[in-house]
């Protein structure tokens, strides 16, 4: 949640808003146990899906993501590409380097 918090700062969000947006996040890539575990402390793949979530914080127009789905579970993997067809569908460009 710390993460979430640092970089929700840096894009002017309230703090309702970042904590509202961080679990809505957290809950949909499936990860919401961890949100008081230091990111030192997690599997590469919960790491994966929290730079994933801290990405789409700011409701980009154009998201560059390098491998972001390495190291996920099969449902984590399910999930990244369902958020990525809704971003696509709300006009977001989406370039997933693999």
């Amino acid at each position: 949640m710390e993460n979430f918090r640092v970089f929700g700062r840096g894009l002017d969000l309230s703090e309702e808003k970042i904590d509202e947006k961080a679990l809505e996040i957290m809950d949909t890539l499936q990860f919401p146990q961890y949100k008081d575990t230091l990111v030192k402390d997690l599997s590469g793949g919960t790491v994966q899906k929290t730079n994933f979530g801290v990405s789409l914080l700011g409701d980009p127009d154009i998201l560059v993501l390098d491998e972001p789905y390495q190291g996920m579970d099969y449902a984590s993997f399910i999930a990244f590409w369902d958020i990525q067809f809704k971003l696509r569908q709300a006009g977001k460009a989406i370039i997933i380097v693999s």
